[in-house]
């Protein structure tokens, strides 16, 4: 499976720039992993939607605190594409492998 691995990622929302790591694994038609912003670190749990492709919820950090948001995206060799649905709209997510 492409997704396997630790992704940096960028992304902007309506209260500032994130950026931070995220960890992915497939595990049984499953993906789970972790977000990490060097400040905290929230795991998730989440569906295999394709080949490639996932679909997650998970509570993103905010200088107002932490937001919930749908991710979902989906990984094209060292590439991570993802748009994350919040409650104040929605955010493109870019990311590039690491290890």
């Amino acid at each position: 499976m492409q997704i396997n691995g630790t992704y940096a990622i960028s992304f902007n929302t309506p209260f500032g720039r994130f950026d931070g790591k995220i960890e992915l694994a497939e595990n049984g038609g499953k993906v789970c992993g972790r977000l990490l912003d060097g400040k905290s670190d929230t795991t998730f749990e989440g569906e295999i939607t394709g080949e490639d492709k996932f679909k997650f919820t998970v509570q993103i950090p905010t200088p107002i605190g932490k937001v919930n948001s749908v991710v979902e995206g989906g990984v094209d060799a060292e590439k991570l594409s993802a748009r994350a649905t919040i409650p104040f709209g929605s955010v493109d997510i870019e990311g590039r492998r690491v290890s």
